[in-house]
């Protein structure tokens, strides 16, 4: 599932580019079945740049279809909503 989120932000960096964001990586974890995590980077109001990492629920549904699923959501919601700062 994250394989197949990436590869979509990869192929369309306009998704996250909405929210003047760049995809760092996206990650699942043998833990966390039920979820992935996207980390990126924004400029914040300051002018500073911020990692931000946003938890993205998955489902059974197979990969690609999350994936579009997910990128679809991207494209109507700022990404940097719901995400926190992270610190490298």
């Amino acid at each position: 599932m994250a394989r197949a989120l990436r590869r979509r932000l990869t192929a369309d960096p306009a998704l996250l580019g909405r929210g003047d964001c760049g995809l760092e990586w996206v990650l699942a974890e043998n833990d966390e079945p039920e979820r992935i995590r996207l980390r990126f980077r924004n400029s914040a109001p300051d002018g500073a740049v911020r990692s931000l990492m946003l938890p993205v629920p998955v489902d059974g549904r197979p990969p690609g279809e999350q994936a579009a699923a997910i990128a679809s959501r991207l494209m109507v919601h700022d990404p940097v909503d719901g995400a926190t700062t992270t610190w490298d």
